[in-house]
Parts: structure tokens; sequence; C-alpha cells
């Protein structure tokens, strides 16, 4: 009876370890046609810049100190941060329709989208591009254009505009954290002192979060045509489309939240160092 009763652990044992081996399989392939290896990339060079802005301003003189800039290339290091958003984004797809997701990012329309995508958010590094895209934005903007009308229902298709303004907020809190754990900041201040600090920057990240976002997806999709923009609109409205978008944020929001709250401990750390 022992001997049969393994038997049959091992029946059923088998086929959940090929859903699981299929599970990955599926979630390291829409990694692989998002193209999130080298989105962070641009996401490293773009989390280098901020530092640089965080330093000139907590502790200027200091930009180029060995300590800042090791600690903040391992903040920004790709190959952790590709771990990161795999568990979570892999753990978020978790019964959801990845076939769908597949086979709209394996079609013409879903690469192409995501080659803009990845193509303007690099542009986007160069100051006098995004000044540029941001005054286009506005243009289109004010001119109620129909690309407007259509960058807008992509927005709200996917809840951009919330989901960005939390997920901000949540990283600003996150730095906060670090801060005062560094020593960098009164230890009386309590947490609903943070959270209140935070909340009251909300129109201010909302009204930033709107430009770039703007900026950055019409810039994208200049080169799709209207017919392409709204498939790509008619697959964010799908049960697939909404989980890969959910998936997405539960992938990236807990790296940034990490980043920020270490680079809170280290620029707290180095602006107290400053002031010695």
């Amino acid at each position: 009876m022992v001997r049969r009763l393994f038997v049959i652990l091992g029946l059923l044992v088998w086929p959940f370890a090929a859903l699981a081996d299929s599970h990955d399989a599926k979630v390291d392939r829409m990694m692989e046609l998002l193209r999130i290896d080298e989105l962070l990339v641009v996401m490293q060079a773009e989390g280098l810049s901020h530092g640089d802005d965080i330093a000139a301003n907590m502790f200027p003189g200091r930009e180029t100190s060995p300590e800042w800039l090791i600690g903040l290339s391992q903040l920004y290091d790709t190959g952790t941060m590709y771990a990161t958003i795999r568990q979570d984004f892999g753990a978020a797809l978790d019964g959801a329709d990845i076939d769908g997701m597949i086979a709209f990012f394996e079609s013409e329309t879903g690469s192409a989208a995501v080659a803009y995508e990845l193509s303007a958010r690099e542009a986007l590094l160069d100051d006098a591009i995004d000044e540029a895209a941001r005054a286009k934005a506005d243009e289109i903007m004010a001119g109620a254009t129909p690309r407007y009308q259509q960058v807008q229902r992509f927005i709200q298709a996917n809840d951009l505009v919330e989901s960005n303004v939390m997920g901000a907020m949540n990283s600003n809190y996150s730095f906060y954290l670090g801060l005062v754990d560094a020593g960098a900041m009164d230890p009386s201040f309590t947490q609903e002192q943070i959270l209140t600090e935070v909340w009251s920057q909300e129109e201010e990240t909302r009204t930033s979060t709107d430009e770039w976002l703007r900026a950055f997806l019409n810039l994208a999709y200049t080169p799709m045509t209207d017919a392409e923009l709204d498939a790509y609109i008619e697959f964010s409205l799908t049960t697939a489309g909404q989980q890969l978008n959910r998936a997405l944020f539960a992938g990236f929001d807990p790296m940034f939240d990490r980043i920020s709250y270490g680079l809170g401990l280290l620029s707290g750390k180095m602006a107290i160092g400053s002031e010695l």
C-alpha cells in the first residue's frame, strides 16, 4: 500500500511540476517580448541622472565621491533589478491569460509598440528631446487632435496616471524612510508626518506624471497608424491586457520602493558625512 501511495503521489506531482515549468517559461517569454532587460538599461541611466540631482541638492561637491558612485551603481544594478521584477511579475501573472499576452506581443503591432516605447524612453534621456516632446504633447492637447484623444484613451485604459502617481508617492515615502534610518532627519519625525509630507506633494506629482506620460506616449506612438494604436488600446481593455498591466506594476513598484529606500539611506549618510 505504501509503495502504491508513492506511485500515486508521483503521478500527481509531475503534472503540477510541468505546469509550474510551463508558467515560468511563459513568464520568461513575456519578459523577453517586453524587452525588460533593455528597458532596465534605460532606467539605470535615468536613475543615475536622478542620483546626480539628489547629490547636487543634498551634498554639493561630493557628487563624484567613490562611496556615492559605488552605492548608486549597486542600487541600479540591472541584474538585481531584473531579478526583483521577474519574481514579482511572475507571481502576479499566476492564473492570468499569459497566452493571450504572448499572442499580442508576438504580433507585428505588439512587437512594434514595445520597440517604439523603448526607443522613446531612451530618446527622452536627452534633455533637448524631452523638452521638444513635452512641447509637442502640449500642442496636440491644445488642438484636441485625434491622436491626442487616442493617447488619452490608452492612458485611461491602463489607468496610467493614478497607478504612476501612487507608485511615485510610495517611492517618495520609501526615500524618506531611508533618510530617517540614516539619521539625516529628526528622529522624532514619525511615519504619520512622513505620510503627510508625501501627500502634500500629491498635486505636483500628478501634474508632472500627466505631463511626462503625454510626452512619452505621444513620442513613442508617432510612428504608429491610428489603426495600430486602436488595436493596442483594444488589447489593453481585454482581460489579458488588464492582467498584464496590473502585473507590470506589481513587478516594478517593489523594485522602485527598494531603490528609493536605498537612495534615501545612502543620501542621508552622505549628507551627514558632508556636515561633519
